[in-house]
């Protein structure tokens, strides 16, 4: 009886099954895996077959793979749906007046939005400055002392001339300081209308005035 050489574990055959796969990098997905599993199992060395142990450990590995692929597959979906969820919360947020992280302010026909910011401790002094898109500030006030906590204020939309700044996006900085001078460090929010809802590869973006905020940073939703 004539036979072809064989030897130990995957032979050309074999081989030629995993050569099918040009990027060495490239991760194995589970038909590459079964179709190597198939081929090592077809030409083994009957003289010297695969043992027991091996052939259990490559049947786990498969098991794991196809595990974490479905769990891949799940995570995806759940993605998906978490998107939808978050979508539809902020569609219905049109029409409402928000609080959001952030310290942006929008002059709109003339009438700035009010600028609102938390105090951790009382201030004696407390100095509102605003900035155009630049950087360049072109307006301030005193708001005076105020107390701990949350507080809002509003800016009359002129510069120090008394003339009236153009509509737009602004920014706004809050240096507050005690009885004391020391400086107290003030979180700055911005607040308004919600105009329409923007959606950036897959996240909600509320138009506020002028300003973009994302649905994670809004803190409070009013009527």
């Amino acid at each position: 009886m004539s036979t072809s050489p064989v030897g130990t574990g995957i032979n050309s055959t074999a081989a030629s099954a995993a050569a099918t796969i040009k990027n060495p990098n490239a991760a194995m997905n589970q038909s590459d895996f079964l179709k190597l599993l198939i081929a090592q199992l077809k030409n083994q060395n009957p003289l010297s077959p695969m043992d027991g142990t091996q052939f259990t450990s490559q049947m786990a590995q498969f098991s794991s793979l196809e595990q974490l692929t479905n769990i891949n597959t799940n995570l995806a979906g759940l993605s998906l749906v978490t998107s939808a969820i978050n979508n539809s919360e902020a569609m219905s947020m049109i029409g409402k007046t928000v609080v959001a992280v952030g310290n942006t302010i929008g002059v709109t026909n003339g009438t700035p939005s009010p600028i609102s910011f938390n105090l951790p401790s009382p201030s004696q002094t407390t100095n509102i400055s605003v900035a155009d898109s630049s950087g360049n500030v072109v307006g301030s006030f005193q708001a005076g002392p105020l107390g701990a906590g949350n507080q809002t204020v509003r800016w009359n939309g002129k510069d120090a001339n008394g003339n009236a700044l153009p509509d737009g996006a602004y920014t706004y900085a809050v240096n507050a300081a005690d009885a004391g001078g020391n400086t107290i460090n003030a979180a700055t929010y911005l607040s308004g209308v919600v105009q329409s809802v923007s959606i950036q590869n897959g996240v909600s973006m509320l138009n506020v005035g002028n300003s973009q905020v994302s649905l994670s940073s809004v803190t409070q939703v009013g009527q």
